[in-house]
C-alpha cells in the first residue's frame, strides 16, 4: 500500500504508544492531519483495523512499563499508611487496655456466635427431614387405613434411620460446643457444667460429653497470678508467701487453688485466686450468653432455656466474690456448731478480698474417691449416708443451701478416732461461693412436698406442687425433683433404682420435654439450684454406695422434713400461747403436732439404726 494511503492515527492513540517501550515505532510514523473527508469505505475499514492494532499494542506495552512517578507517589504513600494502621493498632492493643477488651470480647462473641450458627444450621440441615407420617401406624389407625407388615417394617426402619440421625447431630454439636467452651474459658465453663447436670432433659449425647467440664479448666499461669496479686494487694507473691506451689491444687471454671506457707506466720494455706480475665469479659461473656440462649429458643421453640442465663446473671456475681464467701463459710460453720456429732469440717478462711483468698489447707481427697477411702479403713456407705444428713439439715432445717456440691467441692479426709465421734472421717466442704437462702414458707412446703413424695400421697403432691412450682404438671414436677418414675414415687420411693426404670426415664424425656422445659421455665430460682444440688447429690450417693442405698437416703430426708415441720407447727403453737393464752384448741393441736411426729419419727430412726447395725456387721465379716 503506498504511503499516501495509509490513514492517519488519532492523537490519543499516538501519545499512548509513544509512552511505551516500543514508542520509537510510533513516533517514526508521519505527522498528518486527518483529512477532513475520506475518499472511499475501505479507507475506513483500514483506519479503524490499525486504531483497534494500536490500542491491544499499547495496553500491553503499558501493563509491562514502570509507573510513572505520580503513581509510584500514591502506592508508597498506601504502603506507609497500612503498615502505620498496623502498627497503630498493635500498639493500641498492647498498651491501651480498653482498645485490647474490646477487641477480645468481639473475637470472644465471634466465636460463641459462630458455634451457635453452625450448631442450628447443622440441626436445621440433618433433621429437617423427618419419618413420613403416612407411614404412622397410630395415625393410619385413626383414619381407617390398613397397616400391614410391610407398612409397620418401613416406619420402624424410618424412625431408627430419623433415630441414628439425630444421635449422631446431638454428639457432634456437643462436641462443638466442648471445644469453644474449653477455648473460651470462664463463664462459658459454668455454662457447660450447668448443662452437664441437666440429664433430666438433655440428650445423653450431651450431657456425657460437657461431663469433663467439671474438673478440666483452663489453668491461669504464674505471671497472671502475680500480677493480679500486686493489683488486689499490692504485695508480689515473694511478698506475701515464703512458699508456694507452681502446680495448682485444683482448678475450677472461675478460680484456681495453690498450696503456699504464709510470710506473715509461716502457716500452711491454701490460695484460692480468681482467674484474672473474668474481671475483663465476664459481663460481656453473660451478654453472649444470654442472646446465644435467646437465639436458641427462637429457632427451637421446644428449647426455653431463657430461665438459664438469667440464673446465671443472678448466681455469678456472688460466685465472684470472695469476701461473701467467706461470710458464706463463716455461716454454715456457725449452724453445725451445735452438732458436735458431725463430721462437717468448714476450712477456717485467714483473710479474703474479692479475688483472693486463703483458706486452712486440709489433705484429703475427693468424696468419690473409693480407692483412697480403702486405703484409709473409710466405709464409702456411711460417707454417703453423713452427706446426705449434712445437706437434709442445710435445706430443711437451716434454710442456708450449699448449691454446689459436685464432687470436687467435697473431700473426705481420716480422722482419729478419740475426737468423739461416731466415724473415722471427716467429710470437708469447700466452695463456699453459691448458697441460696430458702424463706421460711417456702422451705416449709418443701418439705411438706418430700412429705408427700415420700407417702406417695399424690393429693399433696398436686396442691404443693402448685404452691412451690405454680404449675399444675405436679408429675413432672415430681419427676424432676426426685429423679424417678411416677410409677415408682406412687408405689414406694425407698425402693432401689433399677435398670428397666432407668430406660424408662430416658425414653419418656423426649415425649415430656415440652412439659420439663415449661416448668423449668416458671419454678422460682431457689428451686432452680435446689434441682441442681439434688442431681449432684443423687450423682454422689450412688457413685459411693456399695449396698442397696434408697431405704436408708429416703429415711433420712424423712426425718429432717419431719423435723423441720414439727419445729414450726411447735413455733407456732407457743407464739399464740404468748399472744392469746392457753386454750383446748391449743392443747388438742400440740397433742396432734407430737402424735404426727413421733409417730414417723420413730420408724425412721429405727430403719437408721438398723441399717448402722447392718453395715457394722458388714464391714466386720468383710474385714473378717
Amino acid at each position: 500500500m503506498p504511503w499516501g494511503t495509509w490513514p492517519v492515527v488519532p492523537a490519543a492513540s499516538r501519545t499512548l504508544a509513544q509512552s511505551s517501550p516500543r514508542g520509537w515505532l510510533v513516533r517514526s510514523l508521519p505527522q498528518r492531519s486527518r483529512p477532513a473527508h475520506r475518499a472511499n469505505l475501505g479507507q475506513t475499514r483500514q483506519w479503524r483495523g490499525l486504531h483497534r492494532s494500536f490500542t491491544l499494542f499499547s495496553s500491553s506495552a503499558a501493563s509491562t512499563a514502570l509507573p510513572p512517578p505520580r503513581l509510584r507517589r500514591l502506592r508508597v504513600r498506601r504502603t506507609l499508611g497500612l503498615a502505620g494502621l498496623l502498627g497503630g493498632t498493635t500498639l493500641l492493643y498492647y498498651q491501651y487496655e480498653p482498645f485490647r477488651h474490646t477487641v477480645q470480647a468481639v473475637a470472644r462473641c465471634s466465636l460463641a456466635g459462630f458455634t451457635g450458627v453452625v450448631i442450628g444450621v447443622d440441626y436445621k440441615w440433618s433433621l429437617h427431614t423427618k419419618p413420613d407420617p403416612a407411614l404412622d401406624p397410630a395415625l393410619r389407625k385413626t383414619q381407617g387405613l390398613p397397616c400391614d407388615a410391610d407398612i409397620m417394617r418401613q416406619w420402624q426402619e424410618a424412625v431408627a434411620e430419623y433415630e441414628q440421625r439425630k444421635s449422631e447431630v446431638h454428639r457432634r454439636s456437643a462436641q462443638r460446643v466442648l471445644k469453644s467452651l474449653m477455648m473460651l474459658g470462664g463463664i462459658y465453663i459454668k455454662l457447660g457444667q450447668h448443662l452437664s447436670a441437666m440429664n433430666y432433659i438433655l440428650p445423653r449425647e450431651w450431657t456425657s460429653t460437657m461431663t469433663p467440664l467439671q474438673d478440666r479448666c483452663p489453668e491461669t499461669a504464674l505471671e497472671d497470678i502475680d500480677q493480679l496479686l500486686r493489683d488486689d494487694l499490692g504485695a508480689s507473691m515473694d511478698e506475701l508467701f515464703t512458699e508456694f506451689d507452681p502446680l495448682p491444687l485444683g482448678i475450677a471454671s472461675l478460680a484456681q487453688v495453690h498450696r503456699a506457707v504464709l510470710r506473715s506466720n509461716d502457716h500452711e494455706v491454701a490460695v484460692k485466686i480468681q482467674h484474672p480475665y473474668l474481671d475483663e469479659f465476664a459481663k460481656v461473656d453473660m451478654d453472649a450468653v444470654s442472646f446465644i440462649l435467646g437465639w436458641a429458643s427462637r429457632l427451637f421453640p421446644e428449647f426455653q432455656f431463657g430461665w438459664l442465663s438469667e440464673e446465671m446473671n443472678v448466681s455469678l456475681p456472688q460466685e465472684l466474690d470472695f469476701v461473701r464467701e467467706r461470710r458464706n463459710a463463716e455461716r454454715v460453720r456457725q449452724n453445725f456448731a451445735h452438732m458436735p456429732l458431725c463430721p462437717l469440717v468448714v476450712p477456717q478462711v485467714y483473710w479474703a478480698h474479692r479475688r483472693v483468698m486463703t483458706m486452712e489447707y486440709i489433705r484429703g481427697s475427693r468424696i468419690d474417691d473409693r480407692a483412697y477411702m480403702r486405703a484409709h479403713d473409710i466405709d464409702p456407705d456411711q460417707v454417703a449416708t453423713e452427706l446426705t444428713r449434712i445437706f437434709s439439715e442445710m435445706i430443711f432445717i437451716h434454710g442456708w443451701v450449699h448449691c454446689d456440691p459436685h464432687p470436687g467441692n467435697v473431700l473426705v479426709r481420716p480422722r482419729v478416732r478419740q475426737s468423739g465421734k461416731h466415724y473415722n472421717f471427716d467429710v470437708v466442704l469447700l466452695d463456699h461461693g453459691l448458697y441460696r437462702e430458702l424463706p421460711g414458707e417456702f422451705r416449709m412446703n418443701y418439705a411438706y412436698m418430700w412429705r408427700a413424695l415420700l407417702a406417695g400421697n399424690e393429693r399433696d403432691i398436686r396442691y404443693y406442687s402448685k404452691l412451690l412450682a405454680g404449675t399444675d404438671l405436679y408429675i413432672v414436677f415430681a419427676c424432676i425433683l426426685t429423679g424417678r418414675d411416677w410409677r415408682v414415687i406412687q408405689n414406694d420411693l425407698s425402693q432401689e433404682k433399677s435398670a428397666a426404670e432407668i430406660t424408662t426415664v430416658f425414653d419418656r424425656v423426649p415425649y415430656l420435654l415440652t412439659e420439663i422445659v415449661d416448668v423449668l421455665a416458671t419454678v422460682p430460682r431457689q428451686l432452680l439450684l435446689l434441682f441442681k444440688t439434688n442431681d449432684l447429690l443423687r450423682a454422689v450417693d450412688e457413685s459411693l454406695r456399695t449396698k442397696p442405698s434408697q431405704t436408708i437416703t429416703m429415711a433420712i430426708m424423712g426425718r429432717f422434713c419431719t423435723k423441720a415441720i414439727y419445729q414450726e407447727t411447735m413455733a407456732s403453737i407457743r407464739h399464740r400461747i404468748r399472744e392469746y393464752g392457753f386454750g383446748w384448741s391449743l392443747l388438742t393441736e400440740w397433742w396432734s403436732c407430737q402424735w404426727q411426729y413421733w409417730r414417723l419419727e420413730l420408724p425412721l430412726e429405727l430403719v437408721e439404726w438398723g441399717h448402722r447395725l447392718y453395715s457394722l456387721l458388714y464391714r466386720r465379716l468383710g474385714t473378717a
